[in-house]
């Protein structure tokens, strides 16, 4: 076990930093790794092969868990979000995924992200984006269609929203 753990500890360590990149999540997932390796020691036999299988799988897995866990956004209650408004339940819940959706960092190239916002959180018009970023329309249309491809899928298979919400969450004044 002893071997094991200096064999592969700082491996570990480097290959959950890739991934998570903050300190205290990846000490933490390494001793849990090697902890659930001593509680299943007498389960593997003393087989090194057999640990060592163990430890990688179970690391890959808790890594992957941690992943997931660091990557769902942090939901607090409507009242919360938009204290004192009225309105229906459907421009409520249209509102909270679009604020949410500006807190959170979103899964996009740079570039691609800045013109979203600009569109999607600052109302921005078409023209205007592509003036302001000296780029081309047509440019910045396709670049527009991508990062919507890529939220309505994030959307639709990690949130559970329907592609008809996702269409109506992100339908914009024709530009």
């Amino acid at each position: 076990m002893e071997s094991l753990y200096h064999k592969h500890h700082r491996l570990l360590i480097n290959k959950a930093w890739r991934s998570l990149r903050d300190k205290n999540r990846v000490v933490d997932l390494v001793q849990q790794v090697f902890t659930n390796l001593l509680a299943t020691e007498r389960a593997l036999s003393g087989n090194n092969g057999d640990a060592e299988k163990y430890l990688f799988t179970a690391f890959h897995n808790l890594l992957v868990d941690q992943i997931r866990r660091g990557s769902r956004w942090k939901y607090s209650p409507i009242d919360e979000v938009n204290p004192g408004r009225v309105a229906s339940d459907a421009h409520q819940e249209e509102e909270l995924v679009s604020e949410r959706m500006r807190d959170r960092e979103l899964p996009l190239p740079p570039a691609q992200r800045r013109i979203f916002e600009m569109a999607y959180f600052e109302g921005m018009k078409d023209r205007e984006i592509a003036d302001e970023l000296k780029i081309n329309i047509h440019t910045l249309q396709q670049s527009l269609v991508r990062a919507r491809r890529i939220l309505e899928t994030i959307m639709v298979e990690e949130r559970g929203l329907s592609r008809e919400e996702v269409k109506r969450l992100f339908s914009r004044k024709k530009n």
